[in-house]
Parts: C-alpha cells; structure tokens; sequence
C-alpha cells in the first residue's frame, strides 16, 4: 500500500509539472499500461482500471486516447460494471470511429438493452465497411442476441457474419464457423418475422448452391422445406408451397437415406398443392395462369410416376397417391363434362383408394358407393366385386346400411355372395 501511495504521488505530480517532455509521459502512460496488462491477467480487472485511468493524463491524443478508452470499457465490462464500460466504450468510439473492440461492446450492451436504434446503426456502418468488425466479434453478437426471441436486429446480425464468412471462408474455418450452419441459423430465424418468406427463398438458393454439405445439414434443410412447404399449404400460398416442396426434394436427393416412398411424400403434397391451385383458379378469370386442367394434369403426371417408383409393401403411401389421383380424375371428367369412365386405371384406383384397408370413412364409402359400377365394366379389375361388397358392409355405420345394400343389390352379381 506504500508503494501503492507514493506511486500515486509521483504520478500527481508530473500531472501538475508543466510542460513535461512527451518522451516522458510516453514512458510514464507505457508502465502504466503494462501495470494495468499484469493486473488483468491476474484476474483484477477493476485495479487494472484504476491504473488505466491514471494513463489518460499521459496519452490522449488520437487513437492513442480511443485505446485507453477502450481497455477501460473492457475492464470494467470484466468486473461487472456494465454501465461504466459502456459510457468508456462511447468515449472510445467518439475519439475513433472505426475501433471494432469499442463497437463491438456498444453493440453487445445496446442488444442486452434493447436499444434497437443503436445496434441498427453500428450494424449498417460495418455492412458498409466503415466499420471492421472479426468474425469472431460478430460470432459474439449473434450469440449474445441469441438469448431473447428472434428479431430482425437478429437477422441483421447473421446476415452480417454470412457476409464475413463468405468473404473470408479460411478465417471463418479457423474459428470454427461454418457457412452451412450459419445459413440454417438465417433461415430458422427468417421464418419467425419474414412472412413472405423471400429471405427464406434467397438463403436456399445459396444453401443449394453449396457442394459437399454435411449429412445432418442436408436432413435439417430437407425438413425445414417439408414444414414450411406444409405451413404454405395451411395458407394457400400455393407457388410458394410449390417452390419449398421443389427445394425439399432436391435435398432430400442428395442426403444418404433418400428413398423412393420419401420423394413419393414430397411429390403427393405437391399433387395437394396443384389440385388446390387448380380449385382456386376455376374461380378467377384472366389470370394468366393458364387452365386447371393444367395442373390437375401435372399433378396426375406425377402422381403415376411416384406410383411406379414405390416398392412392394409401401401401402399407406401407395394409398395417398391413389386418392389423389382418382380426386384428380374425377375433377377432370367434371370440368371436361364426360359422363363416363373410360380408364380400366379407374377401378385399380377404387380399390387403392376408396376401399383403403381397415374400417373406411364416411367419404370413402360414399365414393365407394357412387363409383361402384364401374368394376362391373372392367372384369381384369383387381378387386372383385365380392371383395367390394364386404369392404364396403365392414366398414358401413348403422346409418349408410340401407343404402350401402340398396346399391350393392342393383350391382351385385347373383353368382357372388354380394
């Protein structure tokens, strides 16, 4: 403690001596300096401050006074005094408007307290480039905004690290920043506040355009399209669906566990989305679009390939693709007036679809019963008739009995047991 007091006299007055040679308080602002270093290191960042503080009589001048500033913030923000290291930060960055150490602690303190403001305008400053920010610094601040809800000054903050990372990849790569995952991170955090999901779109387009991807990356993105595409679906955004459903599957070909009922999914959503498409647009005139059938076409393309495509014992798939197909047909032959059926695939159909295995619906006994006569045109149907009958009256609730054996009476064929 006595050399402590007799330093701090010393000090005092060659703070009070006039005109001391700049040699000399160079030295002086030098020791203290390094005083301040050892007191860091020793874990006693408040001492080491006070020290510093006792340098800003010796070197304030330029960028020599933004570095006393700033080492001041850092070690008040290392002993927990917030408030004080945010003011000395301000004061470091008034003296040098580029110092990235000073930013980055205005940064992180404005983010803890919600001065959104502030954090926007440092942000922009380093998007344009009067301001150098690390990826390392900027790695910080996603982490440290990471901590509440996603928010556009979240956004801001990734898409600044995307630009340091692509800009430079090998520094990125010493830190242990990957560009994959800070995409995925961009997209998860665009699909909470971008409701046009073209932030969305623009992050995939780059994600595809990436070559050799890790396998838990290309699962995470196929996923994330799959939902999205759904949560498109549930909002009749019709093309964006399409557009997810579409990049889902590209990923999905490229991950190890890809299989033909997978990408049959993906294709029967798509067929729900064109055959919607199609509905809507039989309200609209003019639109440009071209006709639904189109689409119901489109959809019904796809549908008999994925059919194809599918192994033995994919049943349920197999199922949904059948439904939609037949529901596909059956718009068709509305909107094309023809009164009849002309397609032994038809009665292959029924009997995928309509007659699903176990107990039907409702709905699909009522299409069941409605398109029951056609396997008496097809007799290479693979469902017999007999088969039909029992499905049918297996399945049929109390109040669909009578009709279900009215109907089955007038098709029936004496020789089974209809």
């Amino acid at each position: 403690e006595t050399m402590v007091d007799a330093l701090c006299d010393l000090l005092d007055e060659a703070d009070l001596g006039p005109d001391l040679p700049k040699s000399l308080m160079s030295k002086l602002a030098d020791f203290l300096w390094g005083l301040s270093e050892t007191l860091c290191r020793r874990r006693r960042p408040l001492e080491a401050a006070f020290w510093l503080r006792k340098a800003t009589s010796f070197a304030m001048e330029g960028k020599s006074a933004a570095r006393t500033w700033r080492a001041l913030a850092q070690c008040h923000r290392l002993g927990g005094e917030g408030q004080q290291a945010r003011r000395f930060a301000d004061t470091a960055l008034a003296h040098d408007a580029t110092d990235s150490y000073a930013a980055t602690i205005v940064l992180i303190d404005s983010i803890s307290n919600n001065e959104v403001e502030v954090a926007k305008d440092l942000l922009a400053r380093a998007t344009r480039g009067e301001l150098v920010l690390s990826v390392t610094q900027v790695t910080f601040l996603v982490e440290e905004v990471r901590r509440g809800d996603p928010t556009a000054l979240h956004l801001k903050c990734l898409e600044l690290l995307l630009a340091l990372v692509l800009e430079d990849p090998k520094t990125a790569e010493e830190v242990d920043v990957s560009l994959a995952h800070v995409l995925c991170s961009l997209l998860e955090v665009s699909s909470h506040i971008d409701e046009s999901c073209a932030g969305c779109m623009a992050y995939l387009d780059l994600a595809a355009a990436l070559k050799g991807l890790p396998e838990d990356v290309l699962e995470w993105l196929t996923k994330f399209c799959w939902k999205k595409g759904a949560e498109s679906v549930q909002a009749s955004k019709w093309k964006v669906a399409t557009r997810f459903l579409e990049t889902c599957r590209f990923f999905l070909g490229q991950t190890s566990s890809a299989s033909a009922a997978k990408f049959a999914r993906i294709d029967a959503l798509s067929a729900r989305v064109w055959l919607l498409e199609a509905q809507d647009l039989e309200h609209l005139k003019d639109t440009g679009r071209g006709p639904p059938s189109d689409l119901r076409r489109k959809a019904l393309g796809v549908l008999r390939n994925a059919r194809k495509q599918l192994p033995e014992g994919a049943r349920n798939v197999d199922t949904v693709l059948a439904a939609l197909m037949w529901e596909a047909k059956c718009a068709l032959q509305d909107v094309e007036a023809k009164d009849k059926h002309d397609d032994p695939e038809d009665s292959e159909l029924i009997a995928a679809a309509i007659l699903r295995p176990g107990r039907p619906t409702a709905k699909g006994l009522l299409e069941g019963l409605r398109h029951l006569a056609i396997l008496r045109r097809f007799p290479e149907a693979a469902t017999t008739r007999a088969d039909v009958a029992a499905a049918l009256l297996s399945g049929t609730p109390k109040a669909f009995q009578p009709a279900a054996n009215n109907t089955l009476g007038k098709v029936g064929d004496s020789r089974g047991p209809s």
